[in-house]
């Protein structure tokens, strides 16, 4: 009986510990590194400087003193194969294709990967985003007048002037893209604009920010699928900022993980 106490009360035990410890997880909204369909594009002609190059020298070796165990990249899940393959060509040195060396996975994340060896996941699911309804909502009523107190006509809220990467540092820019205020501005299009798309019993626009949703739902669920809960204690996850903006609600109301500023990291 004694045997059986002792067992269930270390079981007890090692339950609370483990209920306590949260995951810390780095959020690195990040800008594509070379071309891209964005809207919203971000020149860096100045990658392979020195300087732009001694900037992410230092980010990843912040981010390894940090204790990153695991990084989560931009790639789809289904070419983890593919992302496996050409993370051993750059550990080898042997990566020289000058288009997939500017790519940020292999600038940021594999550069920080090969430090310690560390396991990089691909965990995007890709979807096409189709803004075919949209438009033709858009067609339709291109001729209606804008009703003034429609509270979708409000005032564009976001007009402080943030530094272009050409006036900053790399880190300080990322500082930047992830902050609040930056965060919100890139939300504003799905949760509002996106939302006057549609009347009565027609939700275009909300169908539109749903699959947004549902999209980075699945790579938040690709990235609890593939988290060793004893192994794991910090984490990166290097996507788009659209992407960890999403991302980050959901990992805020998650007892499990605790958001790590990139300004903690860097400072």
């Amino acid at each position: 009986m004694k045997k059986i106490l002792l067992f269930i009360l270390i079981g007890i035990t090692s339950f609370a510990q483990t209920k306590n410890e949260k995951i810390k997880i780095i959020l690195m909204g990040t800008f594509h590194y070379g071309a891209t369909g964005d809207r919203n594009s971000t020149s860096f002609k100045d990658l392979f400087s020195e300087k732009r190059q001694k900037e992410l020298d230092f980010m990843t070796s912040k981010l390894n003193a940090f204790g990153v165990k695991k990084i989560f990249i931009e790639t789809d899940f289904r070419d983890q194969k593919k992302s496996d393959s050409l993370y051993n060509v750059y550990k080898n040195g042997s990566l020289k294709d000058s288009v997939l060396l500017r790519r940020e996975e292999v600038q940021v994340a594999f550069r920080l990967g090969k430090i310690n060896n560390l396991p990089i996941i691909a965990a995007d699911n890709r979807q096409i985003l189709d803004y075919n309804p949209m438009n033709e909502y858009e067609q339709k009523h291109k001729d209606d007048k804008p009703n003034p107190d429609s509270f979708f006509e409000v005032p564009y809220p976001f007009t402080e002037k943030l530094k272009k990467l050409s006036e900053t540092s790399l880190p300080e820019y990322y500082i930047q893209l992830n902050s609040p205020y930056a965060r919100q501005a890139n939300q504003y299009d799905y949760l509002h604009y996106a939302m006057a798309y549609g009347e009565n019993d027609d939700f275009t626009g909300e169908q539109f920010t749903l699959s947004f949703y549902d999209r980075n739902l699945k790579i938040y669920n690709n990235i609890l699928r593939t988290i060793d809960i004893k192994n794991d204690k910090v984490i990166l996850v290097l996507f788009g900022a659209a992407h960890t903006n999403i991302l980050r609600q959901f990992f805020e109301n998650h007892p499990y993980f605790e958001i790590v500023e990139l300004e903690t990291v860097f400072k």
